[in-house]
């Protein structure tokens, strides 16, 4: 069982940070919750901004609500790349920084569900994640070449840590697995086997 590897993917970032954190500072908001979800918090844990949904979530709640990036350059591109290279077909792409910290949780109670994300930014001299499965916690560690990474959210616990002298922006995709996601994986844990755990 894969609990968590990094990614043999193209980094996935802005290509252009000027313009970025132009769009980041003036439209990144407080991403509210609108149902209940398998962690149970009731508060603001993150802001950011939805970058695409398809049409038919447009009008359909999702668990917690982000307000839509502007339609400019570095947005449009970065939606490219994730098209691209992420290992979903996207129906979702949101970027979030959280505001506090992050207790360790599980996104939903889907058995061998598994989760995309990439780390946009991070200013961090820590490790910024961590996953827990069953009595072992391990930090999430990414090499250099890459920043995206793939793992199972449940029974696999996830934790964010939260300092507010450092920032850190995590770019999260939901949609449909590509057919040939396995071929990566398999690459990824092989190529990534100091740093992967599969158990």
């Amino acid at each position: 069982m894969i609990i968590y590897t990094p990614l043999d993917i193209p980094k996935i970032e802005p290509n252009n940070w000027d313009e970025w954190w132009d769009v980041w500072n003036e439209h990144a908001a407080p991403i509210i919750k609108r149902k209940r979800t398998p962690n149970h918090a009731d508060y603001t844990l993150w802001k950011g901004f939805d970058l695409y949904k398809t049409p038919a979530l447009l009008n359909k709640p999702h668990a917690y609500d982000a307000v839509m990036a502007p339609e400019v350059p570095v947005i449009l591109d970065l939606i490219e790349q994730v098209k691209n290279h992420a290992i979903f077909t996207p129906v979702l792409i949101r970027v979030i920084e959280n505001i506090i910290p992050v207790l360790p949780h599980y996104d939903n109670i889907i058995p061998n569900s598994y989760q995309f994300r990439s780390v946009l930014w991070n200013t961090y001299k820590t490790p910024i994640w961590n996953f827990t499965y069953e009595n072992e916690t391990r930090n999430m560690i990414l090499p250099e070449d890459t920043n995206s990474f793939y793992y199972l959210d449940y029974p696999v616990k996830h934790e964010s840590i939260h300092d507010p002298l450092y920032s850190k922006g995590l770019l999260l995709v939901y949609g449909k697995l590509k057919i040939e996601t396995n071929e990566l994986v398999e690459r990824s844990i092989n190529k990534y086997k100091d740093i992967a755990w599969v158990v």
